[in-house]
């Protein structure tokens, strides 16, 4: 039997040191053959799969994504599940499962930073501090960023920000000009690179307004609603409008060093671990009814102990 920890998108788990990953070419993926009597080592799932890393060992030639869990009929709380071998990645001895299950936010943030082009001791916004915000900002920081100032209007993820590197965090709600007022002050004439990791109108149109001319705009927010952009303001400004989904397999691993060398500061993410009989109450019921005050929320599949630590 094998132990995990889970949250929606991404998680861990302890498996035997004999168990093997085993290509299946007639669904493109590998199986993990497990033995329960062996000593364990934990392990990361990558959730989505760039397919451009696995094009050799199947039929694809574009580069799509794979996902496992969410959006997939394979849930990531069942039973038995096959995963491309490319997504299992060990864990260095000195990270947990807890610390393991924050790889799949965490590289997701890193994707969009490698992507945007930002380099060292450029000045970046962030806009919205949930988990994906406040990973964008704890990796700009770890990547040089100049200035870092977040947008965000609830007092606990303003103080994770402000935790994970900001320079400065904002309430929006103060005035209408209110980060655009904090923007200029602290990197006129503007951020190089500014990400909108809630997805909404007005959020987009203040990453276009806080960033300077020829910057970066870049969309990390899935959204619920079609936004308007004026495209001549665009070319006027010759402003670069960037997006990026998910993660590939370099990702995932940059950021598992980076749990290895600063996991103790990167734990605080998680709000609650809570047994998989309360998932839907604690868990989901509480992430959509009180969404501000949680950043992550992991479930344990089993509740055993493996070696000690919980899983």
């Amino acid at each position: 039997m094998w132990k995990a920890l889970s949250q929606v998108n991404g998680y861990a788990l302890t498996l035997p040191l004999d168990a093997s990953i085993r290509d299946d070419p007639s669904v493109n993926s590998a199986s993990l053959v497990v033995a329960t009597s062996a000593p364990t080592r934990r392990f990361t799932v990558c959730r989505w799969i760039s397919m451009k890393h696995i094009a050799s060992k199947t039929r694809a030639k574009t580069d799509l994504y794979w996902t496992i869990g969410l959006q997939h009929a394979a849930g990531g709380f069942a039973s038995e599940i096959c995963v491309a071998a490319i997504a299992v990645v060990p864990l260095p001895d000195n990270v947990s499962l807890k610390l393991g299950a924050l790889a799949e936010p965490l590289a997701v943030a890193a994707h969009m930073i490698r992507i945007s082009g930002f380099s060292k001791g450029q000045r970046a916004l962030v806009l919205g501090a949930g988990p994906i915000g406040c990973a964008l900002t704890l990796l700009l920081k770890e990547a040089g960023a100049r200035c870092i100032l977040v947008s965000e209007v609830t007092e606990s993820r303003s103080a994770q920000a402000s935790a994970c590197g900001a320079d400065e965090v904002v309430n929006p709600i103060i005035s209408s000009s209110a980060v655009l007022d904090a923007t200029m002050r602290l990197m006129a004439p503007g951020a190089d690179v500014a990400f909108d990791a809630c997805g909404i109108q007005t959020t987009f149109d203040e990453a276009f307004a806080c960033t300077k001319l020829g910057g970066t705009i870049f969309n990390v927010a899935i959204h619920e609603k079609a936004l308007q952009i004026d495209l001549n303001r665009l070319v006027l400004s010759e402003k670069r409008l960037l997006a990026g989904n998910a993660y590939t397999a370099e990702d995932f691993a940059n950021v598992v060093r980076l749990l290895e060398r600063r996991g103790s500061d990167i734990e605080s993410f998680i709000a609650a671990v809570i047994p998989l009989e309360n998932a839907v109450q604690g868990g989901f019921d509480e992430l959509v009814n009180n969404k501000a005050r949680h950043s992550k929320i992991l479930i344990e599949v089993n509740g055993e102990e493996v070696n000690g630590e919980a899983s």
